[in-house]
């Protein structure tokens, strides 16, 4: 799944759920965090411009993003090509 610049990651809730999606770097470092809300059941789609706080760009490189709804929890990774 590489990208360059921007990505979008889309994930689906079977029912509300207090939902956390955050974005670290290889060494565990968090980078950002897109949400941190109470979200309706259904899918949805977030888009991450590869940037830290929003403005400042990122290094090419794997990143991680970590996506815990209530008390599931899923890790997946991702690839920044520039």
């Amino acid at each position: 799944n590489p990208f360059n610049s921007t990505t979008t990651i889309t994930y689906e809730l079977r029912h509300r759920s207090r939902v956390k999606l955050t974005i670290f770097d290889i060494a565990g470092k968090e980078v950002e965090q897109l949400v941190d809300a109470d979200q309706a059941a259904g899918k949805h789609t977030v888009h991450w411009s590869a940037t830290r706080n929003g403005d400042r760009a990122l290094a090419s490189g794997v990143y991680l993003y970590q996506l815990t709804a209530d008390q599931h929890s899923e890790t997946k990774r991702m690839l920044l090509l520039k």
